[in-house]
């Protein structure tokens, strides 16, 4: 039968008699690594009897532990670290799969797994380079021209390993090397951070994609057939309890992405950008984009979205910076909760805010005036726009960032949640089911 060989833990690249030449024994290490990954291939074979395999398994789920644990005991150490970070791009690419593989394993434990995502985050940051699971390969387009394309990025229909995929592509044009490696750079960053999150109100996403739009790159999700909630809305005739199971599902997706550290600020939270899947649930997407966009104004090409700007869903101090002494472009949580309030307003009406306005109207309405929607009445009421939500919403826009609720307040007592009791929100869910993103400074 074959045998697995188990090196000393004494040994391995954060030995001390060792530490000269870290890559030497990162390649010493690295035969457990490609070991996991052919167990898949040894266990099938048929002169393996099932004791044999039994025994195989143990030894692989023993060595997972220690490398888990040699690995996590490395990085620890400041001096390995520095030493680390210094290695050559292949080096730190090999390391970075071992890290990606051991966040993946069911026996490494929550602790270890977020300390392995926070030093990817630190290699992400000073040596700008990125794991290779976060692209994508054989993903192809389909048809010649985008299915659809708003605010500032093109969607494309594809296709990956016989799947449907949303393939979003930025309107970028007389960009220079240096520009377009900044922007990549920043796109990359934004993708790698959306891959980590799961949750059932968060549009997955598979990777990056850098060869079918070359130069641009594409992010790469599956493709939601009843499309943005937008359509949905137009599309569906929805009852007052499906639209309000729409805004918790919303609430909480807004709420698992309030609650990583760091935080996670959407940033441009509007019905286009939350997409719904088969069961009729919403997805929220698109986080990050805004700062992307935000960072390369300048090169981006941006259309209108349904001849509507953005800032019908902006709080008043990012349309007005100099009152609220804030930065320009200062997302924070807050004005991502204003924003929740105006995708409620979609939701049981089925307009945009201020429909009636125009984009220079509105900002002098909500940022100078401090103007708000009125409450409509039917159809609103009966499509589920009681006094309770009215309220809530009322409360989310707020002229102050400070006065407005969380998302966690938003959901929790007689909030949101109590109409559709289908989620559970204590933290105890999100520490069981989800690595938190927590790039080191």
């Amino acid at each position: 039968m074959p045998f697995i060989v188990r090196p000393s833990m004494s040994e391995g690249f954060g030995a001390s008699n060792t530490s000269a030449c870290p890559s030497l024994n990162i390649e010493r290490y690295l035969f457990r690594y490609d070991l996991i990954l052919i167990d898949g291939q040894q266990l099938v074979q048929p002169e393996i009897r099932r004791g044999q395999k039994l025994m195989i398994n143990q030894a692989l789920n023993r060595d997972l532990i220690d490398l888990s644990a040699l690995v996590e005991r490395t990085i620890s150490s400041t001096a390995m670290r520095d030493i680390i970070l210094s290695l050559s791009e292949s080096d730190i690419q090999r390391l970075m799969g071992v890290l990606q593989m051991l966040i993946e394993a069911e026996l490494v434990p929550v602790p270890s797994k977020r300390t392995f995502e926070r030093f990817i985050g630190t290699i992400v940051k000073q040596r700008n380079l990125f794991p290779d699971s976060l692209f994508v390969t054989n993903a192809k387009r389909i048809g010649r021209n985008p299915q659809s394309g708003g605010g500032f990025a093109d969607v494309w229909r594809g296709e990956l390993q016989g799947k449907p995929i949303a393939m979003k592509v930025l309107r970028m044009y007389q960009f220079g090397k240096s520009q377009l490696e900044n922007v990549h750079q920043k796109f990359c960053e934004e993708a790698w951070l959306w891959q980590r999150l799961k949750h059932q109100n968060v549009l997955p996403f598979y990777g990056v994609c850098k060869d079918e739009f070359s130069p641009m790159l594409a992010m790469i999700s599956p493709w939601m057939e009843n499309g943005n909630l937008v359509t949905y809305l137009q599309e569906h005739n929805l009852n007052a309890f499906d639209r309000r199971g729409i805004v918790q599902g919303v609430a909480t997706g807004l709420h698992f992405l309030h609650s990583l550290k760091p935080v996670v600020v959407h940033g441009d939270l509007r019905a286009g950008n939350v997409l719904i899947d088969s069961g009729g649930e919403p997805r929220i997407a698109d986080f990050g984009l805004a700062r992307i966009i935000d960072s390369q104004a300048s090169s981006v090409v941006a259309t209108s979205f349904n001849g509507k700007g953005t800032m019908r869903w902006q709080a008043p101090e990012l349309l007005n910076a100099s009152r609220f002494g804030v930065e320009n472009n200062g997302v924070t949580t807050k004005s991502d909760v204003y924003a929740f309030a105006c995708v409620c307003w979609e939701i049981f009406t089925g307009q945009v805010p201020f429909s009636n306005l125009r984009d220079g109207e509105v900002i002098l309405a909500v940022a100078v005036n401090d103007k708000r929607p009125s409450r409509p009445t039917d159809p609103a009421t009966s499509c589920g726009l009681d006094d309770e939500h009215w309220k809530l919403m009322k409360s989310c826009w707020a002229t102050q960032p400070v006065d407005r609720p969380s998302m966690e307040e938003l959901l929790g007592g007689r909030g949101i949640v109590s109409n559709r009791n289908r989620y559970v929100l204590a933290s105890a869910f999100w520490e069981n089911f989800f690595i938190l993103y927590s790039p080191a400074s």
